[in-house]
C-alpha cells in the first residue's frame, strides 16, 4: 500500500471514530436513561427480594454473555479493520458469513448450558428462587452472539450508527416488555420468584430485536463506500482461525470481569450467612448493591466504553500499517480523555453520593448504599483506565496481557471480598472494596505490559494532576452551596443546580487552562525559532 494509501486509510478510521463515538454516545445515554427510568419503577414492584432474584440471575447471565460475546465484537472487529488496511475489503462479505456460523454454534452452546445448569447454579450461589429467572433469560445467549459479530464488522468498517440504534432498539423492548410482564405478574398474583422471570423475560425478547435488526442491516445495506477489488482470496480456516485466536483471550479477559460479579454474588450471599443474616436478608443487601450502586459505575463506563470501541479499529489500522507516531499520539490522547471524564465523576460521587441515590431511590435504600458507593469510586478511574489500556493491547495484538491483569485482579477481588464480607466490621461493604482494589491492580498490571509489549510510549499520569485539582475545586464548591442552601430549596432542585454548576465551572476552568497552556506552548515554540 503506498504512503498515500496509509494516510487515506487512518484518516477514514479517525473520521469514522469521531462518528461513531458520538453515535454511540448518544446510544449509550439513550440506553442508560431507559435503564434508569426502568429500574427505578422495578425497585418499587420487586423491591430489595425481588430485584435479589433479578440481579442474581443477571450476574450469571453476565458470565456467560462475556464467555459467548464478550471478544466477539473486538475481534471481528480487528479483522475486518486489518482486511481494510491491507487492500482486501472484497473479502469481508465472506468473512462475515464464516464468522457468523461459528459463532453462532458458540452462543446456542452457551444457552444450551445455562438452561440445562439453572438450577445447580442458583443452589451454588445459595439464592435458589432465581432459577426460573436464569431459564427466562439463558435463550438470550444466541442472539447475543448473533448480535455480537454484525457489531464487530460494522465497527470494523467504521459506520457504528446502525450499532448504536441496535442498542436502543434493545432498550426500548427490554424496558417496554419487562415493565408489561412485571406489572402482569403482580396482577395475576405470582411470588417474587416468578414476577422476576417475566420481568427478565424483556433482557431476551430486547436481544432478539436488536439481532434481528443487525442481520438485517448486515444483509441488505453497503457499509462501506470502498470499492476498491482485490482478488486475493482467504479461506473459511482462516478467517475463522484469525477471529478466534483474536476472541479467545479477549473472550477469558471479559469473562474473568464477568466472574468478578460471580465472585461477589457467591461470596456475598455465603459469607453474609456465615455473620448470621437470612437467606432474604442477605439477598436484599445484595440487591440493594447491585440495584443502586453498581449501575452508578456502569454509568460511568457508559462515557468511555462508545470511545474503546470506536477506537478499536482506528488502532488496529495504525498498527497493521505501522504507523508507531499515530498510534501513540491518538493512545496518549484518548488516555487524557478518559482521565477527564472520570476524575471528576469519582469525585462528584463521593462527595453527593447519598443525595444522588435519595432523588433516585427510595431513601430508606439510598442510606444504605451510599456508603458502599463511596467505597466503589476508585473505580471510577481504574476501570475506564483498564478498558482504554486494554483496548491498545488488544489492537496491536498483545491479546493475552489483558488476560493476565484481568486474572490477577479477579483473584485479589475473590481474597478480599472473602475476607471482608465475612467480618461484622465490614460485611457487604466488602464487595465494593475488593472491586476497587481489583480494578487498581489490574489497572497498573495492564499499563506495565503495554509499556513494556507495545509500541505505545505515553506517561498515563501526567494528565491526571489537573482534572484531579480542577474536579476537586469543582465539586467542592458545589457541595459547599448545597449544604448552604439545603433548608431553603428542594432538595433534589438543589442537587441538579449544584452538579450543573460544577460541570460548567469544572470545563470552564479546564478550558482557560488548556487555552493557556497552547499559548504558552506557542510562544515558547516561536521564541525557539527566533534564536
Amino acid at each position: 500500500m503506498t504512503l498515500e494509501k496509509q494516510k487515506n486509510s487512518i484518516k477514514n478510521t479517525e473520521n469514522g471514530f469521531v462518528r461513531g463515538a458520538l453515535s454511540l454516545t448518544v446510544a449509550v445515554i439513550i440506553v442508560k436513561i431507559i435503564s434508569y427510568i426502568y429500574k427505578v419503577p422495578l425497585s418499587h414492584v420487586l423491591g430489595d427480594g425481588g430485584m435479589g432474584y433479578f440481579n442474581s440471575a443477571y450476574t450469571v447471565f453476565t458470565f456467560f454473555y462475556m464467555l459467548c460475546s464478550g471478544g466477539i465484537p473486538r475481534a471481528v472487529s480487528i479483522v475486518i479493520a486489518e482486511m481494510n488496511a491491507t487492500s482486501m475489503p472484497s473479502e469481508r462479505k465472506r468473512a462475515l458469513g464464516y464468522i457468523m456460523s461459528f459463532f453462532a454454534v458458540v452462543g446456542l452452546c452457551a444457552a444450551l448450558v445455562l438452561l440445562f445448569s439453572a438450577g445447580l447454579i442458583s443452589k451454588a450461589i445459595g439464592n435458589s428462587g432465581a432459577t426460573l429467572s436464569m431459564l427466562c433469560i439463558a435463550p438470550s445467549l444466541l442472539f447475543v452472539a448473533l448480535s455480537g459479530v454484525a457489531r464487530g464488522y460494522l465497527t470494523g468498517v467504521s459506520n457504528m450508527i446502525p450499532v448504536a440504534f441496535s442498542q436502543v432498539i434493545e432498550g426500548v423492548v427490554k424496558f417496554v416488555f419487562g415493565m408489561l410482564l412485571a406489572l402482569l405478574g403482580v396482577r395475576l398474583g405470582f411470588d417474587l420468584p416468578a414476577i422476576s422471570a417475566m420481568t427478565i423475560s424483556g433482557v431476551t425478547l430486547g436481544a432478539l430485536a436488536s439481532s434481528i435488526y443487525l442481520l438485517f442491516y448486515t444483509k441488505t445495506k453497503k457499509t462501506s463506500e470502498n470499492t476498491e477489488q482485490n482478488f486475493q482470496k482467504i479461506g473459511a480456516k482462516n478467517i475463522i482461525k484469525r477471529t478466534v485466536k483474536l476472541a479467545a483471550p479477549i473472550t477469558l479477559s471479559s469473562a474473568i470481569m464477568g466472574m468478578a460479579g460471580l465472585i461477589d454474588l457467591g461470596f456475598v450471599m455465603q459469607r453474609l450467612a456465615d455473620v448470621g443474616y437470612t437467606e432474604l436478608e442477605a439477598g436484599a443487601l445484595y440487591g440493594n448493591f447491585t440495584t443502586l450502586v453498581v449501575p452508578m459505575l456502569n454509568l460511568v463506563m457508559a462515557l468511555v466504553t462508545p470511545l474503546t470501541t470506536a477506537a478499536l479499529p482506528m488502532f488496529a489500522t495504525c498498527y497493521s500499517l505501522k504507523d508507531t507516531e499515530s498510534l501513540n499520539k491518538k493512545a496518549e490522547d484518548l488516555i487524557g480523555l478518559c482521565l477527564f471524564l472520570t476524575i471528576p465523576s469519582a469525585i462528584g460521587i463521593s462527595l453527593f453520593s447519598e443525595e444522588v441515590l435519595s432523588m433516585l431511590f427510595k431513601p430508606e435504600s439510598a442510606k444504605i448504599a451510599a456508603p458502599l458507593l463511596v467505597l466503589l469510586a476508585p473505580s471510577f478511574v481504574f476501570l475506564p483506565l483498564l478498558t482504554m489500556i486494554n483496548t491498545i493491547l488488544e489492537a496491536t495484538s498483545h491479546t493475552k496481557a489483558p488476560l493476565i491483569s484481568m486474572s490477577v485482579g479477579a483473584v485479589v477481588k475473590g481474597i478480599v471480598s472473602y475476607i471482608l464480607v465475612g467480618t461484622d466490621n465490614f460485611g457487604i461493604a466488602g464487595a465494593p472494596i475488593g472491586t476497587s482494589i481489583s480494578y487498581g491492580i489490574s489497572f497498573l498490571i495492564s499499563f506495565i505490559l503495554m509499556m513494556y509489549l507495545s509500541d505505545v510510549g505515553l506517561s498515563v499520569f501526567k494528565g491526571f494532576i489537573g482534572p484531579a485539582l480542577i474536579g476537586g475545586a469543582s465539586v467542592g464548591c458545589a457541595k459547599l452551596l448545597y449544604n448552604a442552601l439545603i433548608f431553603r430549596i428542594n432538595s433534589s432542585l438543589l442537587l441538579i443546580i449544584c452538579i450543573t454548576l460544577a460541570v460548567l465551572m469544572y470545563f470552564v476552568i479546564s478550558s482557560i487552562f488548556a487555552k493557556l497552556k497552547k499559548k504558552r506552548w506557542y510562544l515558547r515554540s516561536k521564541s525557539t525559532k527566533m534564536t
